[in-house]
């Protein structure tokens, strides 16, 4: 099985990164290349909002929540991964770029 190339970003905030991913994804696409890009937050991250089913299933105790729909789909994990662990979610991609870490 053929590994995925993973391209990295690294600096300290606010120094420039996002913009050139930014670029480069949507060039990629036009190329027709499939793209990941994870991205390392160092802040505390809230993706669902109050008062939403998934804020309430995450609440209630729910370890996963999933929220599916025609356009998107997210997964919500309470609980914090290795940079490994997160790497091996990522399928099915042409390139992972990688912001952070």
């Amino acid at each position: 099985m053929k590994e995925t190339p993973i391209l990295a970003f690294a600096a300290f905030s606010g120094t420039g990164k996002t913009t050139p991913i930014e670029r480069l994804v949507s060039n990629l696409k036009q190329k027709g290349l499939r793209i990941a890009v994870v991205k390392h937050d160092a802040h505390k991250i809230e993706i669902d909002r109050e008062g939403k089913d998934s804020w309430r299933f995450s609440k209630a105790g729910a370890d996963l929540s999933v929220v599916s729909s025609l356009e998107k789909t997210a997964c919500i994990e309470q609980r914090s991964l290795s940079f490994e662990q997160v790497l091996a979610k990522v399928h099915d991609v042409d390139l992972i770029l990688v912001e952070g870490y």
